[in-house]
């Protein structure tokens, strides 16, 4: 059989069959239109959960001092590391990383009148949104070098606070009660995440 008497053999039972070939057609392109949206949203996400993690910081090691019991028991504090320590790991990775000490704490904010307890506070380095988090500043500069050597009393607020306290007005030269001391807002981040 030739391939023009196969071809005209095919168009004959297609014909002949319309029902059969019409949900045969359907179902392929069904098939190939689900698959090509089934990868279409993995990649997205994939992309998406890499620029997350990304932004993040997906070369940061975080050091905590303590240990974990056997089979992931508790996680208990035994020491504290400090500025210090700090500095002699950076001196020892000179080439290889980059190393930015910082604490996390809760304490009251008060702007005028208005109280908010708990606030999440991060104490760093100046060097903090180079290593551990990239994030723009809408407002502001972040601290300087010579801020954190002469311990300064600045703060840079989240988006979340300006926000709440400072919302349509410039919050640069604000000051603030922190806990029990003064502190004057030298720049306001972007928004970074529910955390700052």
């Amino acid at each position: 059989m030739s391939f023009i008497e196969l071809l005209t053999l095919a168009f004959r039972a297609i014909i002949g069959n319309k029902l059969r070939s019409v949900l045969t057609t359907l179902g392929i392109v069904i098939g190939v239109f689900a698959i090509i949206v089934l990868v279409s949203i993995g990649s997205g996400l994939q992309s998406y959960i890499n620029d997350q993690i990304t932004s993040l910081g997906a070369n940061i090691l975080d050091v905590m001092p303590g240990s974990s019991g056997f089979g992931g028991g508790p996680f208990q504090s035994v020491n504290k590391l400090t500025v210090q320590i700090g500095k002699k790991v950076q001196n020892r990775l000179i080439a290889t990383a980059d190393v930015s000490p910082m604490t996390e704490s809760m304490a009251n904010f008060k702007y005028k009148n208005v109280i908010d307890k708990g606030a999440y506070i991060i104490g760093t380095t100046s060097n903090y949104t180079k290593t551990i988090i990239r994030t723009k500043l809408t407002q502001g500069t972040f601290f300087t070098k010579g801020q954190e050597q002469s311990s300064a009393k600045v703060a840079v607020i989240g988006l979340s606070v300006y926000t709440k306290y400072f919302k349509g007005q410039n919050a640069i030269g604000k000051r603030m009660f922190i806990g029990s001391n003064l502190y004057t807002v030298v720049g306001v981040t972007d928004k970074i995440g529910s955390f700052l």
